[in-house]
């Protein structure tokens, strides 16, 4: 499995480093991360695993902000 992390900047090895630790603990072994540059996320960043996803993007916090207020 690869890990795809998506950013509208590309990530620092030590940002890397630290989501590759990270992601460890939740799958008990040392995934190879693929950087992918989104520049239309905005702010933050998507990983993808497989069928596991987690999206801390600025634009889908933006999005849920504007499904609440109308």
């Amino acid at each position: 499995m690869t890990a795809i992390i998506t950013s509208p900047i590309r990530l620092t090895v030590e940002q890397i480093n630290y989501l590759q630790i990270t992601l460890k603990k939740i799958f008990n072994e040392v995934l190879p991360v693929q950087n992918i540059i989104d520049k239309n996320i905005l702010a933050g960043f998507t990983v993808k695993v497989g069928e596991w996803y987690l999206d801390a993007s600025l634009k889908t916090e933006l999005n849920n902000l504007q499904q609440i207020l109308l």
